[in-house]
């Protein structure tokens, strides 16, 4: 799928943007001593950008949504998986 598709396809932009709500909400519930163990991943960015995505601040930016679901999600999941096998 192309950007141009994801934009005007609204099951799949709205799918999207709920998977990133969840995201942006579990990184605020991590503790600091958790979230202190890797420092490369942005917290603080995916709780941010859930708070833009709940309230919706000034529209929603499709092409940040299609950024974070085709770049920086892919780029994540090493660094989430990693930590997570060092906590267990």
């Amino acid at each position: 799928m192309n950007f141009e598709k994801f934009c005007d396809d609204d099951k799949t932009v709205s799918a999207v943007i709920k998977k990133l709500e969840i995201i942006g909400e579990a990184a605020k519930k991590i503790p600091p001593e958790i979230s202190k163990l890797n420092s490369k991943i942005p917290w603080k960015e995916m709780a941010g950008m859930r708070d833009i995505l709940i309230h919706s601040y000034f529209g929603t930016e499709f092409a940040a949504v299609w950024n974070a679901a085709k770049t920086s999600i892919p780029e994540l999941i090493p660094q989430i998986e990693e930590l997570i096998e060092r906590l267990n």
